[in-house]
């Protein structure tokens, strides 16, 4: 009741004002007044939806302006002050939008409200009976005079879910009601879904849920859709028009592989004898990593047409089919049991984990059946490796700050943005008993080498920098040995755009002559910095060009010799297979490396031991979780890694993928170095133990009657190459196998 009082209230006060004072003016400037002339004010007689005056118009800049109940004679300032105008008191008043001002009589002050706008339109309301006023932008109704069609599949609508096609567009019809009719619309089940929506805007679209179109039987069908935009009543009317059939007697895996990606126009052909029953052998290597998880998953579907083109993908709309729902996951459990696929027309993919899988379709009855095949353990033997120190204790280094380092001469270089989490920035140098030295930092993370043995951070930036551009970088390069330094800007022709964390080894000495490859987060190529005579060479530094590469801001590009002396470049970044680039006159090609067994962590590195182009890599089984430490060494292509150290946590230590691995090659000893952030620093000795055969595997009492060389799956080779079992056979009729690596 007392509320219902004081409205009623209100309304007599509004009642009885408005018949005291119905009019009032706006004096200033446009077009919130005609001008500063007190006899020459604007009247405010539009009235908003709440019975108060306004005023609507555009402002660009600023503007001054005072209300009034009356106007006085032209130049007859002191009466209007005195009497009739309604401003702010004490000088000028600024106002902003949405905000009610009080107003009072100025009585004869000369003070005015000042408003800035935006180039928008803006409406001013005065409530007399509080006498204030406000300022909002101003929203104009809003007319619908355009309804489109907007759904799935691409088949029917050209793109899915797109409301700018103006193809879908609806037309008007006598009865006011909106439709469109698509015709011999190939349709298998309940594929077709759609929405109507208003203005292409998803802010108007009907029904809340997706209208979803049935039919009984494959078919083509001419496919009437209605809207009534008085009741938002929404249908659609089918005609069949004809027939379809999407089974072809073929039928392909679209998707994640066999090294495949998504592409309409390519697909693994599954194997068939009676264009019923299909199989397949597949493998998937997990490139999608799952944040709860820590597994790494494929995506596949399937499709009895292929299309013609790698863009269209609206010509299979109806042949595709897969899942009962999108991203269904075959966890193990369901290994070895067969289970229903959704129909054609609905192309939802299946979320599988890495692995090797072999599978059957049943077309007739519409199912799956998947099984898993166990891949066996990298080979034991071979070269020997073994830990030479580790050091775990890193409590006292700043966990966000210390996202690269590497190992050099029996030592770790960590740059350390905040040693400790609240120290200078500072290069940290760790031996076999822990913390040896200390030098001047960088406060962004990156820290590498370059041939000559000198570090290399940052200048100008601080992690995490998200525009290198912007921020002048540069590069800081250190003598160890000496603590000399030269500091160096990188010149805008680098083309360096956005953040970039990380480090790869540069060439040569930038202490005199070198380059530094690098990316930033939104690169468009490779940015190289070339130093010449121990100054930058701006002419020889620049942004070169790869297609097949998205830079980010964890990329890193190592420098190296490859088997055959040539410069080659290692472009890694986690998450994705590593690719070596060659030079292409002044831009590069790419070429993507097959490592077995390759985690997604970042810290690939190249090396040359023993004739042969060798990669050290974060390495993974397929039951174990991404991010972990462990590793491997192989060559690109290689079936199996040649060795292997496997994962000694459980749960990955840091949140930025990290794992670095490099090498040092001396006396045909590889030293590996692993820094693994938040978790160790540890060195290991990598030895070759297999010579000639006969000189290592012979026995002096024995006289050799024969020697034969087989692979692991017992197929017998001319002489000893990767893997080999040695056969040896003595006169006395006795025999000996072993293992080598060759």
């Amino acid at each position: 009741m007392k509320k219902f009082f004081t409205l009623f209230a209100m309304m007599v006060l509004l009642a009885a004002s408005s018949q005291a004072q119905t009019k009032f003016y706006l004096v200033g400037e446009a077009p919130f007044g005609n001008g500063w002339d007190p006899s020459n004010g604007l009247e405010m007689t539009e009235l908003n939806d709440q019975g108060l005056p306004c005023v609507r118009g555009t402002i660009n800049g600023t503007i001054y302006f005072v209300l009034a109940d009356n106007l006085a004679a032209a130049g007859d300032w002191t009466t209007f002050n005195n009497e009739y105008r309604i401003g702010p008191t004490g000088g000028n008043e600024e106002v902003t939008v949405g905000a009610w001002i009080s107003t009072q009589k100025a009585g004869g002050d000369n003070g005015a409200y000042k408003f800035t706008g935006t180039g928008s339109e803006y409406v001013l309301t005065y409530n007399p009976y509080i006498k204030k006023f406000r300022i909002d932008g101003y929203v104009a109704p809003i007319v619908i005079d355009t309804y489109t069609v907007a759904g799935a599949p691409a088949a029917i609508f050209g793109t899915e879910w797109d409301p700018s096609i103006s193809d879908n567009d609806m037309t008007k019809q006598a009865d006011g009601t909106y439709a469109i009719t698509k015709y011999n619309c190939q349709l298998a089940a309940d594929e077709l879904q759609f929405k109507v929506v208003g203005n292409r805007d998803w802010g108007f679209a009907w029904p809340d849920q997706n209208y979803v179109v049935t039919v009984d039987e494959p078919g083509l069908y001419d496919v009437t859709f209605t809207f009534n935009p008085e009741t938002k009543e929404v249908n659609a009317i089918t005609e069949k028009s004809g027939s379809f059939d999407p089974r072809t007697g073929e039928v392909y895996i679209l998707g994640e592989v066999n090294g495949n990606g998504w592409d309409p126009s390519n697909g693994l052909q599954m194997d068939t004898e009676d264009g019923n029953i299909f199989t397949a052998n597949i493998t998937t290597a997990g490139e999608n990593p799952d944040e709860n998880d820590g597994i790494g998953y494929s995506f596949f579907s399937f499709t009895s047409k292929l299309s013609e083109s790698s863009e269209d993908w609206a010509s299979i709309a109806g042949y595709r089919f897969g899942a009962l729902e999108d991203g269904f996951p075959l966890t193990d459990d369901m290994m070895g049991v067969e289970f229903g696929l959704g129909s054609f027309g609905h192309p939802n993919s299946f979320k599988i984990p890495a692995g090797e899988y072999d599978i059957t379709l049943n077309l007739d009855a519409m199912t799956m059946l998947i099984n898993k095949i166990d891949t066996p353990e990298p080979p034991v033997g071979g070269p020997k490796i073994e830990k030479v120190w580790e050091l775990t204790d890193l409590s006292s280094l700043y966990l966000t700050g210390v996202r690269q380092g590497f190992g050099m001469n029996g030592k770790f270089y960590i740059n350390d943005t905040q040693w400790n989490g609240e120290g200078e920035p500072t290069i940290l140098v760790f031996g076999e008993e822990g913390l040896a030295a200390t030098m001047p930092g960088a406060a962004n993370t990156p820290i590498t080498r370059d041939e000559a043995g000198n570090i290399i951070v940052t200048t100008n930036v601080t992690f995490p920098a998200t525009d290198w551009a912007a921020a002048e970088a540069g590069i800081k390069v250190i003598n160890p040995e000496t603590g000399e330094a030269k500091e160096y800007a990188i010149p805008e022709g680098c083309g360096i755009a956005g953040r970039c964390d990380m480090f790869g080894f540069a060439q040569g000495n930038l202490m005199e002559d070198g380059a530094l490859f690098l990316t930033g987060g939104t690169n468009t190529g490779i940015s190289i910095l070339a130093i010449e005579g121990g100054e930058v060479s701006e002419d020889n530094s620049y942004l070169a060009t790869c297609d097949g590469i998205t830079p980010t801001t964890s990329t890193v590009i190592n420098y190296y010799k490859d088997l055959n002396g040539d410069d080659a470049l290692l472009y890694v970044t986690r998450n994705a297979a590593p690719q070596k680039l060659a030079a292409d006159g002044d831009n590069f090609t790419a070429t993507a490396i097959a490592l077995p067994g390759k985690a997604p962590s970042n810290g690939v590195f190249p090396f040359i031991w023993d004739g042969k182009e060798y990669f050290l890599y974060p390495y993974k089984t397929a039951e174990e979780a991404n991010y972990l430490d462990g590793f491997a060494v192989a060559e690109a292509g290689a079936e199996e890694p040649l060795v292997v150290v496997p994962s000694t946590v459980s749960a990955a230590a840091n949140g930025y993928q990290a794992n670095w691995l490099n090498a040092e090659v001396k006396d045909n000893v590889v030293t590996i170095y692993q820094y693994y952030p938040g978790g160790h620093m540890t060195v290991y000795k990598l030895t070759n133990g297999s010579g000639g055969v006969e000189e290592l595997f012979t026995d002096a009492n024995k006289v050799v009657a024969d020697i034969r060389y087989y692979n692991i799956m017992g197929q017998e080779m001319k002489e000893a190459n990767g893997l080999t079992i040695v056969v040896t056979t003595y006169t006395d009729g006795s025999h000996s196998a072993v293992k080598i690596i060759k």
